[in-house]
């Protein structure tokens, strides 16, 4: 029997005592066996260490931070220590199905071209019952680099990629980022490999609770915003567009936050947008530039 290739899970947690033990248990009683679970607790001042502390698997990696570093700075120490050819971050208050893994090992492993394989999710609130709201899941790679333009469309607690991208590229999240390290770290992927979605539910999200993501985004939302603004930039620039920062702060406004056009001058503003976005799609001779267009000429309907 062939034996199964090792997969790294990498959990950071922060004050997680309320969801801490339901997370860990859903990697740990994964039907895919082969791995290596890394817990990095970034100076919790609750009960989740002793929590973790619990578990006594041999597969599982425990390292204690003494202060709080962030969720981005703790992700890069787990790469660092990561042994497994393929690897995945999980989130402290999520819990993952049974099958999770062993669905996108399978697909990696079938598929050599592809570097990330994510898939979709189902909500469950603060006391873990799960909710009515639907997740559309975009599938195929021109359809998730045409959508990554205009927000993310990959679920970062699901997704599973080839260690190639640190050992090979030197990929990591960027310390500063204090919220959306996620969105940055698989635009920076996009650029060496294939992305694929499967259809179907592989982790529960839990929502309606203070969440240390949510914690960074209210505390400051302003930072929140710049953050997400500067990904967009780099996002469409890293593409090939020449597009001034007002530009893509529009698409950022008009269409990922679906903020409504008020004025005529904004709407010739961004049919003018169109136009650019095209000709230069023809220069650059990207392969989604078909989809890129349908998507904006989608939101542009629905100002």
């Amino acid at each position: 029997m062939k034996k199964q290739k090792l997969v790294t899970q990498i959990l950071c947690y922060y004050n997680e005592e309320k969801y801490l033990k339901d997370s860990i248990s859903s990697i740990l009683n994964q039907s895919y066996s082969n791995l290596e679970l890394i817990l990095i607790d970034d100076g919790s001042t609750d009960r989740s260490r002793s929590i973790a502390d619990s578990f006594c698997d041999d597969r599982i990696v425990h390292i204690f931070n003494k202060e709080n570093h962030g969720l981005a700075w703790c992700r890069n120490q787990g790469l660092k220590l990561a042994k497994g050819e393929y690897i995945g971050f999980v989130d402290a208050d999520d819990i993952a199905k049974k099958y999770k893994i062993k669905k996108m090992v399978d697909y990696l492993n079938k598929n050599k071209d592809v570097l990330v394989v994510s898939g979709g999710y189902v909500f469950i609130d603060k006391y873990g019952k799960h909710l009515s709201q639907r997740v559309d899941v975009i599938c195929d790679d021109l359809d998730i680099r045409a959508h990554m333009l205009f927000g993310n469309c990959i679920s970062g607690p699901c997704a599973l990629f080839r260690r190639e991208v640190i050992d090979k590229h030197h990929i990591q999240h960027n310390v500063r980022m204090r919220t959306s390290q996620d969105f940055f770290f698989w635009h920076q992927c996009l650029k060496y490999g294939k992305f694929h979605n499967l259809d179907m539910p592989l982790f529960c999200y839990r929502v309606g609770h203070n969440s240390q993501s949510n914690q960074n985004r209210t505390r400051n939302p302003k930072e929140y915003e710049d953050i997400l603004k500067k990904i967009f930039c780099y996002a469409w620039r890293a593409r090939g567009f020449y597009l001034s920062k007002d530009e893509i702060i529009y698409i950022y406004i008009h269409f990922y936050k679906c903020e409504r056009v008020k004025t005529i001058p904004d709407w010739m503003r961004g049919f003018y947008l169109y136009h650019k976005i095209k000709n230069q799609a023809k220069k650059i001779k990207l392969p989604e530039k078909q989809k890129i267009l349908d998507l904006y000429r989608g939101y542009i309907k629905n100002m």
